[in-house]
């Protein structure tokens, strides 16, 4: 069966050496513009100094800690001119011009499903990394997860990946390499206003890190139809091999 990426999450973590996360609250968002009157909470909404948490029901949470804020996004198959985060990060800062920016991670979240319980694992262990008896120690199936940094002109991708199960509903899992990538920003200037500028422009060109975490995925997709393909064939042939 052919692989796609399901890119399941996107993050904006932004790094303010003086924000305070009673700043992120539902009366300010909402008279100022910045979401829609009609967005409905999730649950009851946690506001203080020490940490805010706004969790909404058409997927997006947001979370301030003292000297951080991170906006995330569940856009799964949502098209790129669908999804709110860009938007609603720029107007925040906008908002919020006083604000010391230091930095901004983009982060991506993303999976490959398999459709037997151990096609991920004999991908992960066949096609990532090399063979050897270090793969059988222990009493139960040995746990690793892979970290590579790709460099891009002025942008490195930072990128994790490892076996996991996906959830689908209570008794039901799914098995899947996930794939997490990162681009991380520092605002390079002595002027907070150039910074403010400098973060919101990263913001705005999200979809260009998208389009080259994607690119480098896609190469591990390659791959992983492959080794399925041909262990399918052994399948055939022994009548003893599992999917990989």
């Amino acid at each position: 069966m052919r692989k796609t990426l399901e890119v399941q999450e996107l993050a904006i973590v932004i790094i303010a050496q003086n924000y305070d996360p009673s700043l992120l609250n539902p009366s300010l968002l909402i008279g100022s513009g910045i979401i829609e009157k009609d967005w409905k909470l999730l649950r009851e909404p946690i506001v203080n100094n020490n940490g805010s948490q706004l969790l909404f029901e058409n997927g997006i949470t947001l979370v301030g800690q003292p000297g951080r804020l991170t906006l995330v996004e569940a856009i799964g198959r949502k098209a790129s001119t669908e999804t709110e985060l860009e938007n609603l990060s720029r107007r925040y800062v906008d908002l919020l011009p006083e604000i010391d920016y230091q930095s901004v991670g983009l982060n991506f979240r993303g999976y490959i499903k398999f459709e037997e319980p151990e096609e991920a694992r004999k991908q992960f262990f066949k096609t990532l990394l090399a063979p050897g008896d270090w793969q059988s120690m222990g009493t139960a199936p040995v746990q690793a997860g892979l970290n590579l940094a790709y460099t891009f002109e002025e942008k490195q991708l930072n990128l994790s990946i490892n076996e996991a199960k996906l959830n689908l509903r209570e008794s039901e899992e799914i098995p899947v390499m996930l794939f997490t990538g990162n681009f991380n920003y520092e605002l390079k200037s002595n002027s907070a206003k150039e910074r403010q500028q400098q973060l919101k422009k990263i913001i705005e060109d999200w979809q260009t890190d998208l389009d080259i975490y994607t690119k480098v995925v896609k190469k591990f997709i390659k791959d992983a139809s492959e080794i399925n393909s041909s262990t399918s064939v052994e399948m055939v042939i022994e009548q003893a091999v599992t999917t990989g």
